[in-house]
């Protein structure tokens, strides 16, 4: 039997949401939203935690990654580095 089901669970966070979706401010705000669901919702399906990967390529980003090498920066080819441990 052919069913949604997956497709189903995995717009469920997104409809969780629904009720911030008055204050994205415009229709380039809800683009960028659009963006940044695609953005996590990719890197979960990658097994990778999306606010890890979002922050490791904003890092890599501010580090000067060249554009050159942006497809170093998709979620299956960056592995977001733990959190270093601080020692007390």
């Amino acid at each position: 039997m052919i069913d949604n089901n997956l497709a189903e669970r995995l717009l469920r966070g997104i409809a969780v949401t629904r009720k911030n979706y008055p204050f994205v401010g415009s229709d380039a705000g809800g683009e960028r939203a659009a963006v940044i669901y695609t953005i996590a919702e990719t890197a979960k399906l990658n097994g990778l935690a999306p606010e890890a990967y979002i922050a490791a390529v904003l890092g890599h980003l501010a580090a000067g990654h060249p554009i050159t090498h942006i497809a170093d920066l998709l979620p299956w080819n960056l592995r977001p580095n733990p959190k270093p441990v601080v020692m007390g």
